[in-house]
């Protein structure tokens, strides 16, 4: 990256790896020195993956600067923002159609929810929870459903009339039941209604099969649980 784009370049979003800044009508993910090229080189590949579909995604490129991704900038709001600025009243249903569109897609080179569920629980301090939640994923039916484990409307970007869904790097091969669970649980934590409306529109729709749901939420509810929010999961849990 030369000088100019440390000069010139607009800082636009703030997480916990980094920031996203905006330079020449493209986005940059800009990490923290001490993440993990690792991870990041991770989010590459599955975002590679994720754009040979048919999926409403943005695009990625490498740089020359392992720590920085170049992505295609989408100018809009988030769903949330739709949600709560504009009293948009379909939100959930426009999750959960592109929820089911993403489980439409099937045997992506992206790893395993199996695999990968194990380190979303690695370190909980709970053996006796997190070999229950591991028992619980095996008994679940594994299927080849691409599930992206972390959809929510911040998650998904509208802008001209289109969606796109955006931050992929727990995107896993397994059964939509923890998917759906997963979002149940991210809708919990921070607007309880929108979650009631979420699990009711999916209990009501004959497309989706939630069976063993209750054990998915139980993982879910413990991939959620950290230090600040354990109350809040606590009734899953116990």
């Amino acid at each position: 990256m030369d000088d100019k784009f440390y000069m010139e370049r607009k800082e636009i979003g703030i997480g916990r790896w980094g920031k996203v800044f905006l330079w020449k009508e493209f986005a940059y993910k800009c990490f923290d020195k001490t993440y993990s090229i690792e991870r990041i080189e991770h989010e590459i590949q599955i975002q590679s993956e994720i754009n040979k579909t048919n999926l409403p995604t943005v695009k990625f490129f490498r740089t020359d600067d392992p720590y920085v991704i170049k992505m295609e900038y989408i100018e809009g709001m988030t769903l949330a923002e739709r949600i709560r600025q504009e009293s948009y009243n379909y939100g959930i249903e426009d999750l959960i159609s592109l929820q089911k569109q993403v489980h439409g897609i099937h045997n992506i080179s992206v790893p395993k929810l199996r695999d990968f569920a194990p380190l979303m629980l690695h370190d909980l301090p709970d053996a006796k929870k997190k070999n229950r939640a591991l028992q619980y994923l095996y008994e679940i039916n594994e299927t080849s459903n691409l599930c992206h484990l972390d959809l929510h409307p911040l998650n998904i970007m509208f802008s001209d009339g289109e969606y796109y869904i955006i931050d992929w790097m727990s995107a896993s091969l397994g059964n939509p039941v923890i998917d759906y669970a997963r979002t149940y649980m991210l809708l919990f934590e921070h607007t309880y209604k929108l979650s009631q409306k979420y699990m009711d529109l999916l209990s009501q729709d004959r497309t989706v099969d939630l069976t063993n749901i209750d054990k998915a939420l139980y993982i879910a509810a413990l991939s959620c649980v950290n230090e600040n929010n354990y109350e809040t999961f606590r009734q899953f849990l116990e």
